[in-house]
């Protein structure tokens, strides 16, 4: 709709400001309350200090240019970490890292979800677990001599590794 005259920037009539009331005054006295008590002994929970996980790019690297552990492919590995010992708010350090596969062109040329995906999504907790720490010990060892040349930190072992 067109407007054929402009809008103007008028103010509106001033009212007479209204008076202010002075705030109601109360005064508050606290009952006592009864201390809540459980029938039952529980055990308190203690907190457990956050450990500082181990962390060395160059041996995620090192381990990244590996084939993948599980397929065997070249070329698209990652360093991958298995899933023990965390918890919320935690990662698992490097020292447990292996090389998985990625997302890769497969044989007819589509894209193939990696050994990556398919351990840590598809397998139960207790065969991922025992499969991960076993690539994660063989990849230690073969590692070891390669770090001391480089200079890289050795990884620590792993908890629960004899």
């Amino acid at each position: 709709m067109k407007r054929r005259k402009p809008l103007l920037n008028r103010t509106p009539l001033r009212g007479t400001p209204k008076p202010v009331r002075p705030a109601k005054q109360t005064t508050c006295t606290p009952r006592p309350r009864p201390i809540a008590r459980s029938a039952v002994a529980l055990p308190m929970a203690t907190p457990m200090p956050k450990v500082k996980p181990w962390r060395s790019r160059a041996y995620r690297m090192l381990v990244a240019g590996d084939p993948c552990e599980h397929c065997g492919i070249v070329g698209y590995s990652q360093a991958a970490h298995d899933d023990t010992d965390k918890g919320m708010g935690t990662k698992t350090g490097d020292e447990t890292c292996h090389a998985l596969c990625g997302p890769h062109p497969g044989l007819a040329g589509m894209l193939v979800e990696g050994c990556h995906e398919i351990i840590g999504r598809r397998l139960d907790r207790e065969p991922r677990r025992a499969q991960q720490a076993f690539y994660a010990q063989r990849t230690r060892a073969r590692h070891r001599a390669r770090c001391a040349e480089l200079g890289i930190d050795l990884p620590p072992e792993a908890p629960g590794v004899e």
